[in-house]
């Protein structure tokens, strides 16, 4: 309520009864207004959101947003029914409209009238960009907390990748030249909201030059086998720090020359490639490069030689890359995931844990599985990696 009330001053103790009023009658009971909100599984939490910093206007944004939302019966109009259609609920949009405050009723009808036309019928926004595989669930993540600039985000960023006649411009070219889709691309920028286009056009800036060229960037991470479909992989949802993040990770590989770092130097000599590192890395987003390094420094010391983790697992036959399609989608969880399950089946000593000598003997003390055995078992576990063995078990 103090987030709704900001801004409204001197008037903060008449919107507040105003907007009391709305919701609940004398006797406390929840109002026509209220009863349609949670039948539509709408609580007052997610109303908050968009109405923040609404201040004295808070009552009359209310109002019009919920007349655009439902009729006099309750009953859904037109612009929900298409949403909803889409696979836009009222949730995902109340994510978009946060903080939009008294301009969210101006934010949503513009959002509508941008998707939809008057009969409700899609309009080349959206046809082009569903067939480019991106569809409104996608466009919904991106736009997330973009508030009242939901429609300039949102042309921004579609005049990016389409020109006015709806033909693929060349950002997109290049994209798809490299096979990588919209798809991927709206996966990095989930909640990027505002700075979604900037945010796009500065990674795409990193990644090629002014003719549609592979960057230094992009090259040394080829020839390492990670390309442009696992790094979208890795920044799910990283939104309007994707360049930042992009450029952190990179340099823990490679030096201003493009060279191999000590880090990569040290696991090419285990035999773990970049593209199990990737793998492992999924959807870490921001956290990638803190992650990588943060398991780096548990599997080797600062001379790049084994700790006592990697000793102690490759005494009982599991290496790098074993472990590594264990970890497969940990993300920025990746330490956390290995040092649980590493404190599963080891004591301080090194020793094996009553918990993983009782599994891998069968009744008659001989060895029945191996941890190489429940490496194969466990692969892509992730950051669930722990549990999926205790299941197992």
């Amino acid at each position: 309520m103090s987030s709704i009330l900001h801004r409204a001053r001197a008037n903060a103790a008449k919107a507040f009864k105003e907007l009391y009023d709305l919701w609940f009658d004398v006797e406390g009971n929840k109002t026509q207004y209220l009863k349609t909100l949670e039948e539509k599984r709408i609580n007052l939490s997610s109303v908050s959101s968009i109405l923040s910093k609404a201040g004295a206007n808070a009552v009359k944004a209310f109002k019009e947003l919920y007349d655009l939302w439902f009729d006099t019966e309750g009953k859904k109009t037109r612009y929900l029914i298409k949403l909803e259609e889409s696979g836009v609920d009222l949730v995902r949009m109340s994510s978009i409209l946060h903080g939009a405050g008294a301009n969210a009723p101006r934010a949503f009808k513009e959002l509508c009238d941008l998707w939809f036309d008057t009969e409700g019928k899609k309009p080349r926004y959206l046809i082009k960009l569903e067939e480019s595989g991106v569809d409104l669930v996608r466009m919904s993540s991106i736009l997330s907390g973009v508030g009242a600039n939901a429609t300039k985000a949102f042309k921004e960023l579609y005049d990016l990748w389409f020109d006015a006649e709806g033909n693929k411009t060349q950002y997109l070219k290049t994209l798809e030249k490299e096979r990588v889709n919209l798809s991927n691309v709206s996966s990095i920028l989930g909640k990027a909201g505002a700075n979604a286009a900037k945010a796009f056009k500065e990674l795409y800036d990193l990644w090629f030059d002014t003719e549609g060229k592979k960057t230094r960037y992009l090259i040394k991470l080829e020839e390492s086998g990670v390309d442009l479909v696992r790094m979208s992989s890795i920044l799910s949802g990283v939104g309007a720090n994707a360049t930042k993040a992009f450029k952190e990770l990179y340099d823990l590989w490679f030096d201003a020359e493009g060279n191999k770092t000590q880090y990569l130097k040290t696991l090419e000599k285990e035999r773990v490639n970049l593209s199990n590192v990737s793998s492992i890395l999924g959807k870490a987003g921001a956290n990638a490069a803190k992650a990588f390094k943060e398991l780096y420094d548990l599997w080797f010391d600062q001379n790049g030689k084994k700790a006592r983790y990697l000793k102690t697992l490759e005494k009982e036959g599991i290496n790098l890359s074993n472990i590594s399609s264990i970890l497969g989608g940990a993300g920025a969880n990746a330490a956390k995931a290995f040092k649980e399950l590493y404190d599963l089946w080891f004591d301080a000593e090194g020793n094996k844990t009553q918990y993983l000598e009782h599994f891998i003997k069968n009744k008659d003390g001989k060895e029945g599985f191996t941890l190489h055995n429940l490496s194969g078992m466990l692969s892509r576990a992730g950051v669930n990696a722990k549990g999926a063995f205790k299941k197992i078990a």
